[in-house]
């Protein structure tokens, strides 16, 4: 990734990579890992959320009832992310047996 990077650099872009523009660098192949890319990002950051929410309670800034409540909610969320991540990794491989995602259980 990094011989990518340092090539998309020759070719104009900017001499340091930085968090404002490594979206114009990272390109997918396809729409289906566009998709997956995005779906990832949603994921993470609903995993995100529901550390927040996590601490919060842990420091006794949300009570019981409203820390399962909120929890529930982001773990469906998340849930769904898993699902189409799953569907679209089995359209990507022909309806074959799908490839696992790193860190994540099905």
């Amino acid at each position: 990734m990094q011989k990518d990077i340092t090539d998309q650099q020759h070719l104009g872009g900017s001499d340091k990579v930085t968090k404002d523009n490594i979206d114009t660098l990272v390109s997918c192949q396809d729409p289906f890992s566009e998709k997956i890319v995005n779906l990832v990002a949603k994921y993470k950051a609903l995993d995100d959320c529901m550390s927040a929410v996590q601490k919060g309670f842990e420091k006794e800034a949300v009570d019981l009832p409203n820390f399962l409540q909120a929890i529930r909610k982001l773990s469906g969320k998340q849930f769904k992310q898993l699902h189409k991540m799953g569907k679209i990794n089995e359209k990507m491989n022909g309806g074959q047996q799908p490839v696992a995602f790193t860190g994540y259980q099905q």
